[in-house]
Order: structure tokens, then sequence, then C-alpha cells
């Protein structure tokens, strides 16, 4: 495995976490601003 496979995998794993934060919030204004 080359070092940008790591640095990709790592990334990949924060956004999904970010992502699981971002997520809930996101539909919460999206119901309010009536955005998806």
């Amino acid at each position: 495995m080359s070092l940008e496979d790591n640095n990709l995998i790592r990334f990949t794993r924060i956004s999904k976490k970010k992502e699981g934060k971002s997520n809930a919030n996101f539909k919460a204004k999206g119901v309010r601003g009536g955005t998806a």
C-alpha cells in the first residue's frame, strides 16, 4: 500500500465521521429551510 492510499483511507474515514455529525444538522436545517 502506498502513502497516497493510506492518506485516502484516512481522509475517507475522517470525512465519514464528519458526515455523520453534519448530516444530522443538515437534515434538521433542510427540513426547516425546505432545501434538500
